[in-house]
């Protein structure tokens, strides 16, 4: 790079186009010579790389939408956008520097078969919040359980909703994971949410059923896997 005076006309610059390549840097005028690709000719670590980039590029466009924009999201204020850091998370990881990991790692572990934790049948009156231990389900530091939440609404009722609510168990946090159906649906009518549920210290959650005016309702919970 050579440091310039003032930067020269037009007609200069575009008469050494492919020569030379002129442009300001941080303010002053600069010269260097003209930019060229080294074509195939690349250390064989980078050639190496190609194959995960291009993977990476595919990848994306194959993503669930819903997916794409946590990416989006989380690129918020990095001045990446959501391809960008799905990208850096597929080849370098997201956590790039060791102070910037986080000092505990998840384990998610899958049950075989789902296990049925909840049933609770041809209900026609609130059950107020009820405890639910899944104790000899999970494992004694299990943080969170991941749950399948099934309803039936076999007569919808005349008024209101009917609701299946799971919560830690407790007084917080306060969210609540609901399935609801409303007097107006139709007979019959069959939902299913899945959740992660965070766990108190002894593996206990609550959940709560309630019926819509003359309706009746019944509840399945199945545990899919848990969070340790």
């Amino acid at each position: 790079m050579a440091k310039m005076i003032v930067m020269p006309n037009q007609a200069i610059i575009d008469g050494f186009k492919g020569k030379i390549d002129f442009y300001f840097w941080k303010g002053i005028p600069v010269a260097r010579k003209w930019p060229r690709s080294p074509g195939g000719l690349r250390a064989p670590a980078v050639q190496a790389a190609w194959v995960d980039f291009v993977y990476s590029a595919r990848a994306w466009k194959t993503l669930d939408p819903t997916i794409q924009r946590a990416y989006e999201v989380l690129a918020t204020g990095s001045g990446l956008t959501g391809r960008d850091m799905f990208t850096r998370s597929y080849l370098t990881g997201l956590f790039r520097y060791p102070h910037s990991r986080p000092t505990e790692l998840s384990t998610i572990y899958w049950k075989d078969a789902s296990v049925e934790v909840l049933s609770d049948l041809a209900r026609t009156v609130a059950t107020g919040w009820l405890e639910k231990d899944i104790t000899i389900h999970t494992s004694p530091i299990a943080k969170f359980a991941i749950l399948e939440l099934d309803f039936l609404c076999s007569a919808c009722g005349t008024a209101g909703l009917s609701t299946f609510n799971v919560k830690k168990g407790g007084t917080a946090p306060a969210y609540v994971a609901r399935i609801a159906t409303s007097f107006n649906e139709a007979d019959g009518v069959h939902k299913h949410q899945q959740v992660i549920l965070a766990l108190d210290d002894t593996q206990m959650f609550e959940y709560e059923l309630t019926p819509a005016t003359n309706a009746t309702i019944s509840a399945w919970l199945w545990l899919l896997g848990y969070i340790e």
